[in-house]
């Protein structure tokens, strides 16, 4: 993975927790550190994201030594991953706000029953020209993954 510019902690952040936990200097810091390492980041995981975490570093590491411990540059790929599947759980759970009936799409309908809620004043066809910019998968209607690519696009997640 690159280091990114949009990326939730940055690499030099980085360095300078793991600096901290890894106590014998090797490069290495033990995988029961890793919620510990994580919080002086400013991230405050749960036990089972910690878990989870684990999991993921060990299924990416083929070298022996690494199976009870994680590299600096693991760190900062599985934090940075980690922004990435909030921001689609964020995105999911904005899309059911919208999705007022659980279809698995936005109509014109659910715009309308929300802007209403909003007491926000639009005409139907202003909201027909949203739906119809981003919906083009399925006419009329905007789906969830065409929903999420808009949200990024626009940066709003």
């Amino acid at each position: 993975m690159a280091l990114e510019n949009k990326a939730l902690v940055s690499y030099e952040e980085v360095i300078k927790a793991f600096e901290k936990f890894d106590t014998c200097g090797d490069g290495k810091v033990a995988y029961k550190q890793l919620k510990c390492i994580m919080r002086e980041l400013g991230l405050d995981p749960r036990e089972a994201e910690v878990t989870k975490c684990v999991e993921t570093l060990k299924n990416c590491q083929k070298n022996d030594y690494r199976m009870t411990h994680f590299t600096c540059r693991e760190l900062y790929e599985l934090v940075n991953n980690r922004k990435k599947d909030t921001n689609l759980e964020e995105i999911r759970m904005a899309f059911r706000l919208f999705d007022v009936d659980g279809k698995g799409y936005i109509s014109i309908k659910d715009l309308k029953q929300i802007t209403d809620e909003l007491k926000e004043v639009m005409k139907e066809d202003e909201l027909e020209e949203m739906i119809d910019v981003v919906g083009v998968k399925i006419p009329g209607k905007v789906s969830f993954e065409e929903f999420a690519m808009i949200m990024k696009k626009t940066s709003l997640y």
